[in-house]
């Protein structure tokens, strides 16, 4: 967005400020001058093979499904009342501190990883499943990159492997909460470290994103279903600032979708909600529809207010 809102000044015929030149400079992310940073502090369990879909095919088909399904403000603060009550303090010997409270991003994609695994569930409680995002350091890092970096400065991160059974069962806030400790994992030294960890790893494949599909088995054509989910953060995007010269946008999001059990998180054209865009198999996404929406009602009629 950065670039896309420096270009747009231009062609209003603008000048950019000192700060807005776009910086190409990928030495900034070069790995070779982090050699302090052992990767062998952390364990990447992000570049780790996902888990796959055990049993029968979930559908026998590469066919997805896309929705766009949309969250009021109320809405949204109702699920982060529901996640945060499983635990409001922390207690320590000298005084009680309330705890960080969760994030919009974090309930939401804990209320989406909820929802989609009931959608998939036909019975198979021992069904392996997680979550993968990606977070932006370029204010992580130390120092922070400039302001105008143009290019990618996502590190993906991962929750813990959950069952089917033991994510439907336990309370939303507790799906949160692997969320939440996913996303602060990724330090400024995290990113360095992972850096380093792609530099020495020779098989390139566990590197891409295959959070869903296992290596041979696309290769192979067999798609045996996807067990995983990855939610993607565009919110606080100023993509209104984009203006060429023909108006403000009157739209943002993702122009195609073609990867099952992907979805991106966005701001509402009016900054009062949140749009999620998301791609299933075609036989469950009626199914995360209730659900998803479902849950949230019940959490309205069980309400005291």
């Amino acid at each position: 967005m950065h670039f896309m809102n420096a270009w747009a000044k231009l062609a209003r015929g603008e000048t950019l400020d000192p700060n807005e030149f776009p910086c190409h400079d990928r030495t900034l992310l070069n790995s070779r001058k982090l050699t302090q940073f052992s990767s062998l502090r952390w364990q990447h369990r992000e570049f780790d093979a996902p888990p796959i879909w055990v049993g029968s095919d979930l559908n026998g088909n590469r066919e997805v499904s896309v929705a766009i399904v949309k969250l009021t403000r109320e809405q949204v603060s109702k699920l982060k009342k529901k996640a945060s009550s499983r635990v409001s303090f922390q207690f320590t010997s000298k005084d009680v501190h309330r705890i960080k409270p969760y994030s919009t991003f974090e309930v939401i994609a804990g209320h989406l990883w909820k929802s989609v695994t009931k959608a998939r569930y036909i019975g198979n409680n021992d069904q392996q499943t997680r979550l993968s995002t990606l977070v932006n350091c370029r204010n992580r890092l130390q120092p922070p990159l400039p302001n105008g970096y143009v290019g990618n400065a996502a590190f993906p991160t991962v929750t813990p492997t959950r069952s089917f059974n033991d994510l439907i069962c336990k309370p939303l806030g507790d799906a949160v909460e692997n969320v939440k400790k996913a996303v602060e994992r990724v330090t400024g030294e995290y990113a360095m470290s992972a850096l380093n960890y792609i530099d020495n790893e020779k098989n390139m494949d566990l590197l891409r994103y295959n959070f869903h599909y296992p290596a041979n088995s696309v290769c192979k054509g067999q798609y045996k279903g996807n067990p995983n989910l990855f939610v993607v953060s565009w919110m606080n995007f100023s993509y209104k600032d984009a203006n060429f010269g023909l108006g403000e946008p009157i739209y943002f999001g993702p122009g195609f979708m073609d990867s099952e059990g992907k979805a991106f998180i966005m701001n509402n054209n009016n900054g009062d909600g949140i749009v999620v865009a998301i791609s299933l198999e075609p036989s469950c996404m009626d199914s995360f529809k209730n659900f998803f929406y479902d849950d949230i009602r019940e959490m309205f009629c069980n309400s005291k207010l």
